[in-house]
């Protein structure tokens, strides 16, 4: 075997043993992906210094990639490792950030941003932030909406109260997030379609029997609704089916119901 051959055979070998990974560029997505997932892993085993280092370098070669959704992923990551260390206002911040793009590239109303807006609330619940942008007020036995909100609130959590009055909620325009859910509403007010930025509204469980239509059908931005637990006529729901073709509108099943074709008879015959 000639010199030349061996150092081509040797080359060969070297290459074809090699972790395809390894050889790939430092800013290849992939490999970003496999660090964010393996910095995962070690932060769910507790070793967090490696979490760190792992999670850190992923995020950044993801970013060059310019992948929004892994992008998101490793923000929300760095989430949980800042949760697990009990600090709360910088996994606030991660939260943030992937939430804000969550929103920007999924259309799927009961996805990843929902999940992402009710862990906010869960740990919005007793934090310094409390007051910028995320309230927590679950089974307070609230009777009103309370007074004294901050304006800039996104999300507003009052499940599981006493409320029957939601006038004053269109003072707060901001408001993206509402969760009435489980309290005993008797009414929407008009107002309500001043909220141009809701995307979430819950209102099941509570006792509406009528929903203004033209001004729900103002919500333009909305991606998810539920009146489910009510007593709505079914008319209205399909109005307002037709006027939010792209909200995920939940609802009680309706069932038709059939004439009879028995005929009528006088009473006592």
């Amino acid at each position: 075997m000639t010199l030349k051959l061996l150092i081509i055979t040797v080359l060969v070998y070297i290459v074809s043993s090699c972790n395809p990974v390894e050889l790939r560029s430092q800013s290849n997505p992939e490999l970003g992906k496999r660090y964010i997932k393996l910095g995962n892993t070690y932060r769910e085993g507790a070793e967090y210094d490696k979490a760190m280092e792992y999670l850190s370098k992923g995020i950044q070669l993801v970013k060059k990639s310019r992948d929004k959704y892994w992008t998101a992923v490793g923000y929300e990551f760095m989430g949980y490792y800042y949760e697990d260390q009990n600090m709360q206002d910088r996994a606030i911040d991660y939260f943030e950030k992937a939430l804000a793009i969550y929103e920007d590239i999924i259309t799927q109303p009961d996805g990843s941003p929902i999940a992402i807006r009710h862990l906010l609330l869960r740990l919005g619940s007793g934090n310094k932030r409390i007051g910028s942008i995320i309230v927590n007020l679950d089974n307070q036995k609230l009777k009103a909406i309370p007074s004294g909100l901050p304006n800039g609130i996104k999300n507003l959590s009052l499940r599981n109260n006493k409320i029957k009055d939601i006038a004053g909620l269109n003072t707060y325009t901001k408001l993206e997030y509402i969760d009435l859910s489980d309290n005993k509403i008797k009414m929407i007010p008009p107002t309500i379609g001043t909220l141009s930025q809701l995307k979430y509204l819950n209102l099941s469980s509570n006792k509406l029997k009528d929903i203004p239509i033209d001004e729900l059908c103002k919500l333009t931005k909305l991606k998810m609704l539920n009146l489910s637990g009510n007593k709505i006529p079914f008319e209205q729901i399909a109005n307002l089916i037709r006027c939010l073709p792209n909200t995920n509108i939940q609802h009680d099943p309706y069932e038709l119901k059939k004439k009879s074709n028995t005929a009528a008879y006088p009473p006592g015959l």
